[in-house]
């Protein structure tokens, strides 16, 4: 019988690309966390310039959130914050990738937390449509953060601007 000299598997092909969009789409989401919680920092700063920022993001969201503001602002505070369930899987879950056929995948996240051992499942299709939601809500952040900024800062006249 002769052995071929090298054969694939079908699943050959889909493991480095499944491999490289799960990896890829948890990055982004990590980013846009990153990028959150620089935009949530620096409101706190410019709001409170000799506070000790909170080292959670989830407090930071509630002390801005604390501090008040416009509805639209709180409004974004409280969809943002609704998110941040997930952060936690995505920078500290160990993950396995699952791949099914046709390059679908499933991303298992495994992580400790004071409630002891969590897991957390995307399928391909959940995580491109929470990397949608969590970019949307990180543009009205930043929208929102933008505006209320600019109606804090002073006209020349050194009247604030309404």
């Amino acid at each position: 019988m002769t052995v071929p000299e090298s054969f694939e598997l079908p699943i050959a092909d889909t493991l480095p690309a499944a491999t490289e969009a799960a990896n890829g789409w948890r990055g982004r989401c990590v980013n846009l966390y990153s990028r959150a919680e620089i935009l949530i920092g620096q409101a706190l700063l410019r709001r409170e310039p000799t506070a000790k920022l909170p080292m959670l993001i989830s407090k930071k969201v509630e002390r801005l959130h604390k501090l008040g503001g416009a509805d639209e602002l709180l409004s974004v505070l409280e969809s943002f914050g609704r998110l941040l369930v997930e952060r936690t899987a995505l920078t500290h879950g160990s993950g396995k990738l699952w791949i099914a056929g046709k390059g679908k995948w499933l991303l298992t996240l495994e992580w400790l937390s004071s409630r002891g051992a969590e897991r957390r499942i995307f399928t391909g299709e959940e995580a491109s449509n929470f990397h949608k939601e969590l970019r949307t809500a990180v543009q009205h952040l930043e929208r929102a953060l933008k505006s209320e900024a600019n109606s804090r800062t002073p006209d020349p006249a050194g009247t604030p601007s309404a």
